[in-house]
């Protein structure tokens, strides 16, 4: 699994097409965040599948944002080793 799966793997979207979508979209645009989305895509199909992804009505950012959010709690469970340290530190 890559991290682009690992990162949507916790979005809620409605079925896994569009988990698959989501992570085919983001790995071109996360290594060229600047470029536009044709650009990054490199090829018509990555930019039709992209913005088909992102005008679709049962996705949206808040759907997508939850994969986000899960993994970067699963990433800090994984560095504070399951253990309340993390607390420990706030008065």
């Amino acid at each position: 699994m890559g991290w682009a799966e690992a990162e949507t793997d916790g979005a809620s979207l409605p079925d896994a097409r569009l988990k698959r979508r989501l992570s085919r979209v983001l790995e071109p645009l996360s290594a060229q965040p600047t470029e536009s989305i044709p650009a990054a895509s490199g090829i018509w199909a990555d930019t039709k599948a992209a913005y088909r992804l992102f005008d679709n009505d049962r996705v949206d950012a808040v759907d997508i944002l939850d994969g986000h959010i899960e993994f970067l709690f699963y990433l800090w469970i994984i560095r504070y080793n399951y253990s309340n340290t993390f607390f420990q530190r706030w008065p």
